[in-house]
């Protein structure tokens, strides 16, 4: 090994090898180079052996080792509560959706028809199949139904915002000629009312 090659070049090698040699020693640290070595290793000892790395990592729940991960609970018994809504968007941003005009077009095939035949497709596939068979019904009876069909809508007009947005390239260019109104020609075009959604 390496301290047998040591031996050999103190022994044998010439005066430049063995210099070399003592220069390279020089340059080690030594265990007992460090002042008070011994309590300084003990004070380390000791502090590993108080807080184990793998007692430190149970602590920890399940949300606080994926930090990165919104808000979750494992404990959930259906799949809508498995990330509950307030953890991914804020309540600002969801009591700002205005969902009622979501909600008469599922109402109308024809309105859903034409969505869907839109020559700029705004609205995804899956956002249109739960506006024609998958909502809960809005009734006289239950507020609670009532509550949830409202929150199913504002879930799918916000996931058609973020759709659109991540699709999003560039930003719309601004209109060639400004004729007085507010209303961008790309946005009435793709169905976008000025300060509707938000």
């Amino acid at each position: 090994g390496r301290e047998g090659k040591e031996a050999v070049v103190k022994l044998l090698g010439s005066e430049k090898a063995r210099k070399k040699l003592a220069a390279n020693a020089a340059k080690l640290v030594k265990h007992d180079a460090v002042l008070d070595g011994a309590s300084l290793n003990a004070t380390v000892s000791t502090a590993l052996e108080a807080t184990p790395a793998e007692d430190a990592a149970a602590a920890l729940s399940e949300q606080q080792k994926r930090p990165s991960h919104p808000r979750f609970d494992l404990a959930a018994s259906a799949a809508r509560d498995a990330y509950p809504r307030d953890g991914m968007v804020g309540e600002l941003a969801w009591g700002s959706l205005k969902w009622a005009s979501l909600d008469e077009a599922a109402r109308s095939e024809a309105q859903l028809s034409a969505m869907a035949g839109e020559e700029i497709r705004v609205w995804p596939p899956f956002v249109l199949r739960v506006l024609r068979s998958a909502l809960p019904k809005a009734g006289r009876v239950a507020e609670r139904q009532t509550s949830e069909r409202a929150d199913v809508l504002r879930g799918l007009l916000f996931l058609t915002y973020m759709v659109r947005l991540y699709g999003q390239s560039r930003a719309i260019p601004p209109p060639a000629a400004a004729d007085g109104d507010d209303h961008h020609p790309l946005a009435r075009k793709l169905g976008i009312e000025p300060m509707d959604a938000w």
